[in-house]
């Protein structure tokens, strides 16, 4: 039986949240809607939810034209406390709009009022449960057109393309970008345990704690509560 995958959906619409949550259980996803207006309050209350978006899979960030700006704002205030994966759902907007999401600490992003499939394969991909190839070729999982739009677009796994940006400058963020993300998953793997993660990349120890210090990671973040 293919796997369910539970999300904590951020968005800022009762109606459309309802919509998009109807629509996901369809492809084997569930969505816990949440508002965001239910995460303004002090530092204590951003604490609370992050805490529990630890019960989810990924956290996703339903962004449109709109409410890009506040968006962006609350996953700043949430991308150092959160344990999940942020991911940035698009919604009537281009591509460019959103060039700079991964910066506030989105990991991957998926776009379209029909982007429920999409959505489910990059989830599986990071947890584990897709190769690479099957996570972003086959039929079954991701239609051609998601992946010509995608390509089109100038994004390839998560990473938008900035042109107007200098090939080193861009090249630095890119670097960091893949080596938090690998890191994390090594740390995912082995529960924050740096001694395994570290010997599975290969790494000497000293080595693999000097890159999660640059890149702001905690391995008591990936350790069972």
């Amino acid at each position: 039986m293919k796997r369910v995958y539970e999300c904590m959906l951020i968005c800022s619409s009762p109606s459309l949240s309802k919509e998009l949550s109807s629509e996901a259980l369809k492809h084997h996803l569930v969505l816990k809607s949440m508002l965001c207006s239910d995460f303004q309050g002090t530092p204590q209350t951003l604490q609370s939810y992050a805490e529990l978006s630890a019960r989810y899979d990924a956290v996703v960030f339903v962004v449109g034209f709109d409410d890009l700006q506040m968006m962006r704002i609350l996953m700043n205030d949430l991308r150092d406390i959160l344990v999940r994966p942020m991911i940035v759902w698009g919604l009537d907007i281009q591509w460019v709009a959103l060039q700079d999401m991964w910066r506030y600490g989105a990991v991957d992003f998926v776009s379209g009022r029909n982007a429920c499939v999409e959505l489910y394969t990059r989830i599986a991909y990071r947890q584990g449960c897709l190769s690479l190839h099957n996570a972003y070729q086959s039929k079954q999982d991701v239609t051609e057109s998601v992946l010509s739009e995608s390509c089109s677009e100038g994004y390839q796994l998560g990473i938008p393309i900035d042109i107007n940006r200098s090939f080193q400058e861009f090249k630095e963020e890119v670097l960091a970008y893949y080596e938090r993300q690998y890191l994390a998953s090594q740390l995912k793997r082995y529960e924050g345990n740096i001694t395994l993660a570290a010997k599975a990349s290969k790494k000497h120890r000293r080595s693999f704690w000097e890159v999660m210090r640059r890149r702001g990671l905690v391995a008591g973040e990936f350790r069972p509560h």
